[in-house]
């Protein structure tokens, strides 16, 4: 498996930023990592075995990339008004900086994913929601409170937006093991519909 690791300078965050590339064709996909976790989370849990296949085979390329979770999310003693700033830089450290970046590594025209698990999952349904037309396809976020994703399904579907939401049982646990079974069930389905849109 293809494995490059990559540090861009932000200007909107000011400070060197970690990518670590998977594969080197296909669909290109965005990984957000766990909660204050480095951008090797994928990689130290398993997920990037799971994927392997795809890699190998060029169907798809994972850019798992750092967050700021730790100065905005998660900075418990931070001004708010600090944290929120930090967040909005992040999201246009994304759309501004890692998305040009990586255009560079696949077919012109192609439209990235967005994936995350844990508070990667809130990362990832920001970034997609916010900008939609920068990216491809459907998102599965899976979330503690049941009632949420029920009104969020109900939302997606009444302005029209298509959308894969997968209700998982009970004895599904919020951890990589889940998650990691999850990406195997989803990727197939994300790969195999892109073929079908790059055919019409």
């Amino acid at each position: 498996m293809e494995r490059r690791e990559y540090v861009i300078y932000s200007s909107h965050l000011k400070k060197d930023m970690h990518i670590i590339q998977y594969g080197h064709s296909g669909l290109p996909i965005i990984g957000f990592p766990t909660q204050c976790a480095p951008c090797t989370n994928y990689e130290d849990f398993g997920a990037t075995r799971v994927l392997e296949p795809y890699f190998e085979e060029g169907q798809m390329q994972l850019f798992c990339v750092e967050t700021v979770d730790g100065e905005s999310w998660c900075c418990k003693d931070g001004i708010n008004t600090w944290r929120s700033a930090r967040q909005e830089s992040y999201h246009r450290f994304i759309v501004d900086e890692v998305i040009p970046f990586i255009q560079k590594f696949y077919t012109q025209g192609m439209r990235p994913f967005v994936i995350g698990v844990d508070l990667g999952a809130t990362q990832a349904a920001i970034t997609f929601f916010r900008r939609p037309e920068l990216f491809c396809g459907r998102g599965a976020w899976e979330d503690e409170c049941y009632r949420t994703l029920r009104y969020l399904d109900k939302i997606l579907h009444k302005k029209r937006i298509s959308a894969m939401i997968d209700y998982w049982g009970e004895d599904v646990s919020h951890d990589w093991p889940w998650w990691r079974h999850q990406l195997e069930y989803f990727i197939p389905i994300v790969i195999r519909e892109q073929s079908l849109v790059t055919l019409r």
